[in-house]
């Protein structure tokens, strides 16, 4: 199971934002490989779903939403799984410390 994200930098007058890439060509690009994915679009990216069986993609949404399921899916280990669940998992600042 993979969450990849696709966009592309936009110059603007006050610097610039990222934007989705074409859902179209990564979806082509998805089928060129082989894999089995579902694509959805944001304000900022494209983000998919991927997988190389179905079966673990349809199981892997049906599960969405439970937050121990998904760390389980994209193999976290259980003990940082069952600390996020927990509401004891380390903030961004003292992760980025360690």
């Amino acid at each position: 199971m993979s969450a990849p994200r696709s966009c592309h930098w936009v110059r603007t007058e006050h610097g610039g934002h990222s934007a989705p890439d074409d859902q179209v060509k990564v979806a082509g690009l998805l089928e060129q490989l082989g894999l089995s994915y579902i694509i959805e679009l944001k304000k900022t990216l494209t983000m998919a779903y991927v997988s190389l069986q179905r079966t673990s993609l349809d199981h892997f949404l049906a599960d969405r939403g439970n937050d121990r399921e998904t760390g389980r899916w994209f193999g976290y280990p259980m003990t940082a799984v069952e600390a996020f669940v927990a509401g004891d998992s380390m903030a961004i600042e003292e992760q980025q410390a360690a």
